[in-house]
């Protein structure tokens, strides 16, 4: 999606769903060796929300670790933003795959097609090369900043 027109993000409500850069990096090295800033995204959604915020259209920031530790609470409080009103049945789905999921599913979606409902967030031990060490490092700023503008707990 890089060097698309944005202008249509200014006709809509927007949500940036962001995920510690440690979290990402370690899942993204299992299928894309040595990854870069930009292919973790994290810096261009900062980008993104700034750019949007200047234009008066401040995206919603959804960070999966509050997700997971509450997903009623914070996809109420999502609802509210969203003006739409909340279902209890966006806590649960039927397992498998989904028309919906695009190409990257057979990459990252094993997890989510045989899941039934939110999994509780837990903190993983990650253990990343020195390169990735240093690419999480790079990314920390942008996330922090973004974790901060996000729907809490």
């Amino acid at each position: 999606l890089i060097n698309i027109n944005k202008s249509f993000l200014l006709k809509v409500k927007n949500i940036l769903f962001i995920r510690d850069p440690e979290e990402i990096i370690s899942s993204y090295s299992k299928i894309i060796s040595n990854p870069n800033i930009d292919d973790i995204g994290i810096k261009k959604q900062y980008e993104l929300y700034l750019e949007l915020k200047k234009k008066g259209k401040t995206p919603i920031v959804l960070d999966s670790k509050y997700l997971l530790q509450d997903p009623e609470l914070i996809l109420k409080k999502l609802c509210v933003l969203l003006d739409l009103p909340f279902d209890s049945n966006m806590l649960r789905w039927k397992s498998g795959a989904k028309i919906e999921d695009g190409v990257w599913a057979k990459y990252w979606y094993k997890n989510t097609h045989i899941s039934t409902g939110f999994i509780s967030y837990v903190k993983k031990a990650i253990e990343l090369t020195e390169r990735n060490v240093f690419l999480a490092k790079e990314c920390l700023p942008y996330y922090q900043f973004l974790t901060t503008k996000s729907i809490q707990l």
